[in-house]
């Protein structure tokens, strides 16, 4: 949501929930369920913090200092009648939005600066708020209610980037996310409005981006996944979905990020994916479709934990299963990228064999995309004579006669024997360009 919209929803709410909040008074909750939710809250702000320190990232960070403020809200409200839990909330939506702005679109670098002010003005209010309440007792409830009505527009605009991020990337933490932060700007609203019980509610459902970071912790560790996937959630909202050129650079960028090694074996394969896609007759949009399903045909591996795609060795068990599980991942992402859509079939069967021994739907021949068996001999090829953190990088004619052998069982072998000429000619011309080298020395 671009940032005057933004000052379009929490605005006026914010000074509607002022003026209801002058027909009020205040409401402190009671004090057993307080101290219902302190329990939970300690547990669940003790593991998001573990986790945002082991992995050292930014958004999981923001998002353990929200649950901190909620967590602290609870324990200190039951031991003052100063309304602790409002300024605590909003401070809380405050580091969810700042967690969330690594996934907002950057048009011209100036919608971050803006995002930031927007952040920054409840904390300048938050501190001025403290300040009278501890020199004049509790601020008046139409303060507060102005407050609570802010919090909750910023609230609201961080959960759509949150659910922008699960309908994209389908991870369940980021619905437990989307979930938390919707709740918690609803819950601001009914704070707003004196409702006593929504105080200690509201901070218990403000914990559960918390709970959002330990589960994708304990699925994927690192947390790249999570980072990176809600930055693309974000930029790929919207109209920029519905743009090839735009959803190219946004998921080049957060491949990128991810993994320069995997970006790079990327973009080799679709350089030499288009070239034999030539060599085959194909052309206008129907090379296009290939040169960008080459480009993404590892995109699930975004689901992969990093640790995996660089273990050095050859991966463990539980490491294939998060492998295997990759080309179904990708199709599925693609699909929901209108511009990139007619590559998600391509996507899905890159690892299939012509044989039907491959994975993950073990389809054989024809069946396969024919786009998938293109691509997928740029693929290994690259695979191959590429150095990767398990094994070093085969000689060029040992990988022509893996793919020679492979004909038929691995590779179509129509597709094939035109890409084994291509070699060939690269070859020829490589040796011719060595003779011209040691001619002029």
């Amino acid at each position: 949501m671009a940032p005057n919209r933004w000052i379009m929803v929490s605005v006026p709410l914010a000074c509607a929930l002022a003026v209801a909040g002058m027909q009020r008074g205040p409401e402190a909750p009671p004090s057993w369920l307080v101290f219902a939710m302190l329990a939970p809250a300690v547990a669940v702000t003790a593991l998001a913090v573990q986790a945002a320190v082991r992995v050292g990232e930014w958004a999981p960070a923001a998002v353990a200092a929200g649950v901190m403020a909620a967590a602290a809200g609870l324990a200190v409200q039951p031991f003052t009648e100063r309304p602790i839990l409002v300024p605590a909330l909003v401070l809380a939506a405050a580091c969810y939005s700042l967690a969330s702005l690594p996934m907002a679109p950057v048009r011209n670098g100036g919608r971050r600066p803006v995002l930031l002010a927007l952040v920054a003005a409840p904390l300048v209010v938050l501190g001025a708020m403290g300040g009278i309440a501890l020199l004049a007792g509790s601020p008046p409830m139409a303060v507060r209610a102005g407050i609570a009505g802010y919090g909750a527009g910023l609230a609201f605009v961080t959960a759509l980037h949150a659910i922008a991020a699960f309908r994209l990337l389908r991870v369940p933490a980021w619905w437990v996310q989307a979930v938390g932060v919707l709740g918690l700007a609803g819950g601001l609203v009914f704070m707003a409005s004196g409702v006593a019980v929504a105080g200690p509610l509201t901070a218990g459902v403000a914990l559960l981006p918390g709970v959002a970071i330990v589960i994708e912790a304990r699925q994927r560790p690192g947390l790249r996944t999570y980072v990176l996937g809600g930055a693309l959630g974000g930029r790929l909202n919207g109209r920029a979905a519905k743009s090839p050129a735009r959803a190219e650079r946004a998921l080049m960028e957060t491949l990128t990020a991810y993994s320069p090694d995997l970006a790079a074996h990327l973009q080799r394969t679709a350089a030499m994916a288009v070239r034999l896609g030539r060599e085959l007759g194909l052309e206008g949009d129907r090379l296009e479709t290939l040169r960008h399903a080459a480009l993404f045909h590892d995109v699930g591996k975004l689901f992969v934990p990093v640790h995996v795609l660089d273990r050095h060795g050859r991966p463990k068990v539980r490491d294939w299963e998060h492998l295997h599980a990759h080309p179904a991942m990708g199709q599925a992402l693609i699909a929901r990228v209108p511009a990139l859509a007619a590559t998600a079939a391509a996507v899905g069967d890159h690892h299939e064999r012509y044989d039907g021994t491959g994975y993950p739907s073990g389809k054989r021949g024809a069946a396969i995309d024919v786009l998938a068996r293109t691509l997928t001999l740029a693929d290994v090829y690259d695979a191959l004579v590429s150095d990767r953190a398990y094994k070093a990088g085969w000689p060029h004619e040992d990988a022509v006669k893996h793919i020679r052998e492979g004909s038929g069982t691995h590779f179509d072998p129509a597709i094939a024997r035109v890409f084994l000429a291509m070699l060939a000619r690269d070859g020829e011309a490589a040796e011719a360009e060595r003779r011209c080298r040691d001619a002029a020395a």
